[in-house]
Formats: structure tokens, sequence, C-alpha cells
């Protein structure tokens, strides 16, 4: 995780020394789910191709699974009637998209979408028409299977009305090739993220966590606000999990130097900005 995640002599170092440990086909099933992210990690930093061939098949294959499965969906979207405002994206596709902005980073084992429950109907008959199955697993969830295997995730509820209805309106839109979606800002991203968090098994716990510190080291997120957000939304518990893990995997420093980062991201911006005016 620290080879994928770190920056520069940090991540190489790792890499080498988790390859000197490790041998890729004794590697653990749920940590294989790194590779793609590794691939796309090291080859920025400079490594070179011809060492990184075995995790560039890993990665290829991930990014075409997941081209798959978000042709698949739009499309039968797009037979619901669409939605005026973008269909909002959660989780693994919602990170790969906007976080990582790269669908080969990161595996996505089903598209989530939210739709309130009252609009669900012709999101139903287009699944069914396009021969996929359906499964109502609670009253504000509905899945829908083909038979490649390939799962969408329909959900009538994200945490609370309270967070729904702040966490909807500063949503913003995501492309994938010419469908629009939406997804969370930053900070309800953490937030829903934080939320279940007690539910994560082994791959899905390094998975989120390599998607926090993904999203920590892209986004500007003041970090007051963001705690003010998850004792609104109940989530704090998670939140302070979440940051002991990452601080344990990847050091104390590299949460130090996030607020830095981004402090002076902003201060960059403000610059840029005074100049053009």
């Amino acid at each position: 995780m620290r080879a994928a995640l770190l920056h520069g002599v940090d991540a190489v170092t790792a890499w080498r020394e988790w390859r000197s440990l490790v041998r890729l086909e004794a590697l653990d099933p749920s940590a294989q789910w790194l590779l793609p992210l590794l691939y796309t990690n090291l080859k920025a930093c400079g490594v070179s191709v011809a060492d990184l061939r075995r995790y560039e098949n890993v990665y290829r294959h991930n990014w075409y699974k997941n081209i798959l499965l978000m042709s698949a969906a739009s499309r039968i979207l797009d037979r619901a009637g669409g939605n005026p405002a973008g269909w909002l994206l959660l989780r693994g596709a919602a990170w790969a998209l906007d976080t990582y902005e790269d669908l080969g980073s990161r595996p996505v084992n089903h598209l989530d979408l939210y739709s309130p429950r009252s609009q669900w109907e012709p999101i139903l008959r287009a699944f069914r028409s396009a021969g996929w199955r359906s499964s109502l697993r609670s009253e504000s969830r509905m899945d829908f299977s083909d038979f490649l295997g390939r799962r969408v995730c329909l959900h009538g509820e994200v945490l609370s009305p309270s967070f729904e209805g702040e966490a909807l309106s500063g949503a913003h839109v995501v492309r994938f090739r010419e469908w629009e979606f939406r997804s969370f800002t930053p900070t309800h991203q953490l937030a829903h993220l934080a939320a279940g968090y007690q539910d994560w098994d082994d791959q899905s716990s390094l998975l989120w966590i390599a998607d926090l510190a993904a999203l920590l080291k892209k986004a500007p997120i003041d970090e007051a606000e963001f705690s003010a957000s998850v004792k609104i939304f109940g989530v704090e518990p998670g939140w302070q999990s979440m940051r002991k893990t990452l601080r344990d995997v990847l050091g104390e420093s590299f949460l130090r130097d996030v607020p830095l980062r981004h402090a002076r991201r902003r201060s960059a911006e403000t610059e840029f900005t005074s100049e053009r005016r």
C-alpha cells in the first residue's frame, strides 16, 4: 500500500522492499486489488514500464472490465429516460472516475447508484427489459445482475435525510464518455466512506484506505469543516478509525503533510485569481 500511495523515492523504496519479500504468485487475493493502482503510481514515479509489465496486465484487465460495466449500465439508464440532473454515482465507480480519474486504477466490483425510491419504476423496467435479473435487498436497495455476472446496486437512501439534502445539493458533474453522472464533494465522499467503516472486510479495507489516501492527496479539504460534518452526520467513530489506520500504514507525516499541500494549493489558486483580475 505504501508503494501504491506514496510519492517519488518513498514509493519506489517501499516497492523494492515489498518485491524482495513477496512473490506475486503468493499475493493474498485481497491485496491483488491494489496492483492496478501500484502500476499507475510507480509508472508516474518513473519506474521502467518493463519492470511493471505484470502489474500493467492486471491494470488493463481491470480497465476493460470497468469500461464494460459502466457502458452497459449507462446505455440502460438512457432507456430509463435519463436523469436531467445526472445519475448520482456512489462508492467504487465514483472514486474511480472522480478521485483517480482513471477507470483502470480502481476495481469496481459493482456499480452503485442513488435514486429516490419514487423514481425507481422506469429504472426497473429498463434493466428487466435488457435481461438483467432484479433482487430487492431491502426497502431502500435493489440489485440487478446480468448473465456475465455484472451488478448494479440501486440505493434509495444515503445515510440520513439531512445528509442527503446537503450532499445532493453540492454534488458535481463527472463524465464517462458521452454520459454525465454526478458525484459527492470530497467532504461528503469522506463522510459516506466513514459511515461504512465497520462493514469493511479484508478486500474492501485495502481499497477504501487507498481511496481515502488518494482523496486526501488530491482534494482541498478543510479539516475543521470536515470534523464538524462528521459529528453532524454521526460518522465520527468511523473517521477516527480510518485516520488511525491510515497513520499506521502511511505514517504520521502523510497526514501532517496533507493540509499543508492543500493550503499551498489554495494559496497558489488565490494568487493566480488575483493576477488574472
